[in-house]
């Protein structure tokens, strides 16, 4: 096992392409404060308030733990190196080396993700004569993208083990939240706080009405990790049987 964990922690942190999912923590929040309300609407928000609210963007940094998480496990079978490394370290050490490895990656991705929007949501603030408010709130949001990411890069290698394909997980994981989830975390919050998407949202504290407190985002969030471990658990077995 600490073999597996040692090859899988390896591989999550090398390559060009995780320099690029590690990218996508800031970009995602980019994103979305490029298409939102013009920061000029901050105006008449306290200080506090408006940092929450630009800082609070900083929770899509999560997506690209739950990307991270599914290219652990999606690009074996991609380059069709899956059964090797089942065959050299068993089915249940790689596994479970995929899950803590994706749960480590997701983690420091939310943690570059808040420490770059941490100065974005600085400079932003500044040029709309803002400051920057480092209070409960602010640390709150931060500490749950971190601890969010880390449970999205399991959702993520969940998803992974589950369809193995690379294209496939890539839409499960990237385009589901931004095109289905994100519409509905802003409509119809009552509904996607049941959801993967609205639980990190909550954890992260995102200043959105009739999202679940943090610790109870949490267990929703856990739940639906858990159940999807369980069928990828189940599915890799039988795979294996055939």
């Amino acid at each position: 096992m600490r073999d597996a964990l040692k090859a899988e922690l390896l591989k999550t942190r090398s390559g060009y392409a995780m320099l690029g999912v590690f990218g996508y923590a800031v970009l995602c929040p980019v994103l979305l404060l490029w298409s939102g309300p013009s920061l000029s609407a901050l105006g008449d928000r306290t200080d506090g308030a408006a940092t929450h609210l630009v800082f609070g963007l900083v929770a899509s940094a999560t997506i690209a733990g739950m990307f991270l998480g599914s290219y652990v496990v999606t690009r074996e079978y991609y380059y069709k190196s899956i059964l090797r490394s089942l065959l050299q370290q068993g089915r249940r050490n790689v596994f479970a080396a995929k899950v803590l490895a994706s749960a480590a990656g997701g983690a420091l991705c939310g943690l570059l993700g808040v420490a770059c929007w941490t100065v974005v949501t600085w400079a932003a603030l500044r040029s709309e004569g803002r400051h920057l408010t480092l209070d409960a709130t602010t640390w709150g949001i931060g500490l749950g993208t971190v601890l969010g990411s880390a449970l999205a890069g399991v959702w993520g290698a969940a998803v992974g083990w589950i369809v193995r394909g690379y294209y496939l997980a890539m839409a499960l994981v990237l385009v589901l939240p931004m095109v289905v989830e994100l519409p509905l975390l802003l409509n119809a919050p009552a509904v996607e706080r049941f959801l993967p998407g609205g639980a990190l949202a909550g954890l992260a504290r995102v200043p959105v009405d009739g999202l679940f407190p943090a610790p109870v985002s949490a267990l929703v969030f856990v739940a639906w990790a858990a159940a999807a471990l369980l069928t990828a658990r189940r599915l890799v077995r039988r795979r294996e049987a055939e």
